[in-house]
């Protein structure tokens, strides 16, 4: 069992990103919501994964409300400079690079997207599409997208293949692969492939 109270801690964190020109009407919302979650975390009977989605969401909660916490990742921003450095100077390399990684979440979803992509667009393109999707909605989701992918891929080209995994996994909470297989073998007795997972995904979303 995880420690409740750390959910309750990072959802009190809340209170303190919030700035002075904010809708006063929404900072009450979400205080009053970030203090029902701490009273609530402790004594929840939630499973191991439902806590973990929430300290993810909670986290990323965070993340918008007070992006300063959150360091640039200097990974991705090499890994992405050196595909954009090579057909633009260093200067516009680096600041598309920061730009794209300021908004990527997981780098393993980047670095499995990136060469599907690459496929079917240049390296500059395939790398914009690539960081797009591994935003918020695709994090701690590889195995996810790495299934639905593989299903459309059924029938669809590797590009249009990977945009419709993540279109798919983005309201699917993380961990929720077993889900997604069991519906997906019981729809797929009488449906093609791609609506079998289609309504698979559907049924596993928040």
């Amino acid at each position: 069992m995880l420690k409740l109270t750390s959910l309750a801690c990072v959802s009190f964190l809340l209170v303190a990103s919030f700035s002075a020109m904010a809708d006063q009407a929404t900072i009450r919302d979400i205080v009053n919501l970030s203090r029902t979650i701490r009273q609530t975390a402790p004594v929840t009977a939630a499973s191991d994964a439902d806590q973990l989605q929430v300290r993810q969401l909670l986290s990323d909660a965070l993340d918008i409300l007070n992006p300063t916490t959150k360091p640039l990742n200097a990974v991705c921003v090499q890994v992405a400079y050196a595909v954009y450095f090579q057909t633009l100077y260093a200067v516009q390399a680096t600041d598309k690079a920061v730009a794209l990684c300021k908004n990527v979440v997981d780098m393993d979803v980047l670095n499995y997207l990136y060469p599907i992509y690459f496929g079917q667009f240049n390296a500059s393109q395939a790398m914009d599409k690539a960081g797009a999707g591994a935003g918020r909605s695709s994090a701690g989701k590889l195995d996810l997208i790495k299934y639905a992918y593989n299903v459309y891929f059924v029938q669809l080209n590797g590009a249009a293949a990977a945009d419709a995994a993540l279109k798919g996994v983005a309201n699917v909470p993380a961990g929720s692969l077993a889900c997604v297989d069991q519906l997906f073998k019981n729809y797929f007795q009488s449906l093609k492939v791609g609506p079998a997972l289609d309504k698979a995904l559907a049924g596993c979303s928040r």
